[in-house]
C-alpha cells in the first residue's frame, strides 16, 4: 500500500496545523533539518516547533538535510548534524542527503559515498533524494538499491529503468494541503520504514502493493460497474488499458485495472467531464480532476477518501443531472441538433426535440432536468435577470421540490460553483456547472449558439470574466 507523505520547511512558515494535516489523511512527514552552503551548515528555523508536533499527532517522521557539499569532509559533517539534531526525537523514517544544488552535480557521488557511510557508522538510517536526473547521471544509483532512495518526478509514474529501487516519490510540488497555507510536495511512499526503524535495516520496496482485500473495500467491482454505469460506458468491472507502473497513484482502483495499452472508456469519459485530456489512462492529473468533480482533496491519489467521494458523488442528485447532461449532449451532438430560438422548433420535452432537431440554452438545461427525474415533463424555464422564468409549465415553481433557489442575483463564477448547479448569466443564459478545470476555469453543459457540435463540457470564453450567479441547487 502507499502512504501519504509531505515534505516541509521553512518555505511551508512555522504555524502549520499538524492536528489539520493529520485529519487530511496525511501518514508521514520528512522535516527539512537546515541547509548546505559554502562549506557552512545553517539550521531550518521550522524544525525545532515540527518535530515536536509531528510527534505529537502521532505522524511518521524522517528528515532532510539539502547539501551543500563540495568535500568528503563537509558531507561527513552535514550526516553528522543531521544525525544529532534528530536523534533525540527518534525518527521512524530514514535521513536524508537532499542532492539537488545545480552546481554541485560534479561532487553528488563522492558526497552520497561518504555520507550514507557517516550515517550508519552513527547508527542512522540514511537515504538518498534527487530528482530523476540526478539518479541517472550522477549518482551511483544501483549501488544504493537496497537502501532508502527517493526520487522526485513530477509525472504520472517513474520513468527510472528500476522504478522499484525508489522507496518513496515525490510527485508534486504544489499539493494543497489542509493545515499548510500555501503549497507543499506530495508523495508516496511504498515502505513501511517505521516497521524496523530500531534495526537500521532497510525494507525492499514494493511499487506494487499486495493487500488487495484492503483494496477492494475501498472500491469493489459493484462500485466500478455503478461508475461505469454513470460514465455511460461497458458495465464489465474492468478499468482496460492502464500503466501498472502508474498504481501506486491508484491503490483503491488497481486490483480492477486491466494493464497493457489503449485506455479504458470509462476515464476517458471521466476525463472528458473533468476538463482533462481523453487518453483513457489513470494517473495523477486526472486523479486529481476526477476529485475536483467530487468534492475530494487534490491530492492524485485514489485511496479510501477519493473512493467514497465518488460514490456519494455519482449517487447523489447533483451527480444524476450531471451524468445525464453529459449523454445528453453527446447525443444531441452525434444526431445533428441545431440551435433555434423560435419557439415552435422546439420542444416542450425532449421526445418533441427529438422530432424537430432544434435546441437552446433553456432547453437543453430544461429537458435535461425533466429526464433526470427533477421537473416534470413539459416544463420549461430560462434564467434572466437574476431569476428563473417559466416559459412553458410552470418551472419556477416546479424546480423549486427538488432544488434550492434562494441564491444571490449576483456572484463570481469562481465564489461557490458546485458540479450540477444551475446558473445562469446576469442578463440571459442558461447553463448546468460541471466542474472547475485545472487551470481554475469553469467548465458549463449548455447548448447556446456558440456550443452546438462542441464537445461538452466546455469553457464558455465569453463568460469566463463575466457575472454568472448560481440560480438553482440540487437538493
Amino acid at each position: 500500500m502507499a502512504y501519504k507523505v509531505i515534505d516541509v520547511s521553512y518555505w511551508q512558515g512555522t504555524s502549520i496545523s499538524w492536528t489539520k494535516v493529520k485529519a487530511a489523511g496525511v501518514q508521514g512527514a520528512i522535516l527539512r533539518v537546515g541547509y548546505g552552503s559554502g562549506g557552512t551548515i545553517h539550521s531550518d528555523s521550522s524544525f525545532a516547533r515540527n518535530v515536536k508536533e509531528v510527534r505529537r499527532v502521532g505522524l511518521h517522521w524522517g528528515a532532510y538535510f539539502y547539501s551543500g557539499a563540495r568535500t568528503a569532509t563537509q558531507a561527513k559533517k552535514e550526516a553528522q548534524y543531521l544525525y544529532e539534531q534528530t536523534k533525540a526525537y527518534s525518527p521512524d523514517m530514514p535521513l536524508y542527503i537532499d542532492l539537488e544544488e545545480s552546481s554541485l552535480k560534479g561532487y553528488a557521488k563522492t558526497v552520497a559515498k561518504v555520507f550514507m557511510a557517516e550515517m550508519k557508522r552513527l547508527g542512522g538510517k540514511p537515504g538518498i533524494y534527487a530528482n530523476l536526473n540526478w539518479f541517472n547521471n550522477y549518482i551511483d544509483t544501483s549501488s544504493y538499491r537496497s537502501e532508502p532512495l527517493w526520487i522526485a518526478q513530477y509525472n504520472d509514474r517513474i520513468t527510472h529503468s528500476h522504478p522499484d529501487w525508489f522507496g518513496m516519490w515525490q510527485y508534486s510540488s504544489s499539493g494543497s494541503v489542509a493545515g499548510i497555507s500555501g503549497r507543499v510536495d506530495m508523495n508516496q511512499c511504498y515502505v513501511e520504514y517505521w516497521k524496523n526503524a530500531s534495526t537500521g535495516e532497510s525494507a525492499a520496496a514494493d511499487t506494487a502493493p499486495k493487500e488487495t482485500t484492503v483494496r477492494t473495500e475501498w472500491f469493489s467491482e459493484t462500485d466500478l460497474k455503478a461508475l461505469q454505469a454513470w460514465t455511460g460506458t461497458v458495465q464489465d468491472g474492468v478499468l482496460s488499458g492502464q500503466h501498472k507502473e502508474s498504481q501506486k497513484f491508484y491503490p483503491a482502483v488497481a486490483d480492477l485495472c486491466g494493464y497493457g495499452s489503449g485506455g479504458s472508456n470509462c476515464i476517458r469519459e471521466l476525463q472528458r467531464r473533468c476538463g482533462e485530456t481523453a487518453d483513457g489512462i489513470l494517473g495523477t492529473a486526472t486523479i486529481k480532476g476526477v476529485q475536483r468533480l467530487v468534492g475530494a482533496d487534490q491530492d492524485g491519489y485514489w485511496g479510501p477518501a477519493t473512493s467514497e467521494a465518488v460514490r456519494k458523488f455519482i449517487a447523489s442528485n447533483p451527480g444524476k443531472l450531471i451524468s445525464k447532461a453529459a449523454a445528453m449532449s453527446k447525443e444531441m451532438t452525434a444526431a445533428g441538433f441545431r440551435y433555434s430560438n423560435t419557439g415552435k422548433n422546439l420542444g416542450s420535452t425532449y421526445a418533441e426535440a427529438k422530432a424537430k432537431g432544434y435546441t437552446n440554452c433553456a432547453t437543453f438545461v430544461s429537458w435535461t432536468l425533466q429526464e433526470a427525474g427533477f421537473l416534470p415533463q413539459g416544463d420549461v424555464f430560462y434564467c434572466k435577470d437574476g431569476k428563473i422564468n417559466n416559459y412553458r409549465g410552470s418551472a419556477s415553481t416546479d424546480i423549486k421540490k427538488t432544488a434550492v433557489v434562494s441564491y444571490p442575483k449576483k456572484a463570481p463564477a469562481s465564489a461557490g460553483l458546485k458540479p450540477g448547479d444551475i446558473v445562469g448569466y446576469e442578463a440571459a443564459h442558461t447553463m448546468i456547472f460541471a466542474c472547475f478545470n485545472s487551470a481554475g476555469k469553469p467548465l458549463f453543459y449548455t447548448m447556446g449558439s456558440g456550443d452546438i457540435g462542441k464537445q461538452l463540457p466546455r469553457i464558455r470564453t465569453d463568460y469566463t470574466n463575466r457575472i454568472v450567479a448560481v440560480r438553482a441547487r440540487l437538493k
